[in-house]
């Protein structure tokens, strides 16, 4: 493969401010032409990012490649990419994270809406001011999204096994999240 960007592991600065959104699910087509799927509900900020990166989640490798043509296909995109000239290069990129630069992200618009990186590693509190742990993951599901919360502390007393294997899941809706800010990463919940 042609004009690979590789970042070695000392750039972890550089790659914080890198987000997954997508993942390579396999080679399209004769030509080296890649099927991705998005994580992102606006498909727009893959087609109008900046540069995109590729990571091997094998050999944590993070390296750019120049994108020559990106179109829809569906609930998917397409892309070819810039040296990858026939299918069995493509194939070998298959299972690769795609991710772009937080700055590649559009500015909201109203205080209320947030990207869910954003909540990611938020301090979570409930209304009475106790300590509930740090959001770890958000998870999707067809109703609303769902925060998953791990209490930061070793000397964790839950009694309740579902506590201490998943954490403590909060529906992520007005009902339940009472503020939320994301400058001192912090996230208010009525929940005890």
């Amino acid at each position: 493969m042609k004009k690979i960007n590789y970042i070695n592991n000392q750039s972890k600065i550089f790659t914080k401010d890198l987000i997954t959104i997508g993942v390579v699910l396999r080679a399209y087509g004769i030509f080296g032409w890649i099927l991705i799927k998005l994580f992102l509900d606006d498909k727009n900020i893959f087609f109008y990012a900046r540069k995109i990166w590729f990571f091997d989640p094998n050999s944590l490798k993070l390296f750019s490649i120049k994108i020559l043509n990106k179109k829809n296909h569906g609930n998917y995109v397409l892309a070819n990419l810039y040296g990858i000239t026939d299918r069995n290069l493509a194939t070998k990129l298959q299972g690769y994270y795609l991710k772009i630069s937080i700055n590649d992200f559009p500015k909201l618009l109203s205080s209320d809406t947030f990207y869910w990186f954003n909540l990611i590693d938020c301090i979570v509190e409930n209304i009475h001011g106790k300590l509930l742990g740090t959001v770890t993951e958000i998870i999707q599901n067809k109703v609303h999204s769902i925060l998953r919360i791990i209490q930061s502390s070793t000397e964790i007393i839950c009694t309740k096994k579902y506590k201490k294997k998943y954490g403590i899941l909060i529906p992520f809706i007005k009902i339940f999240i009472k503020n939320v800010d994301i400058i001192k990463k912090k996230i208010i919940v009525d929940w005890d």
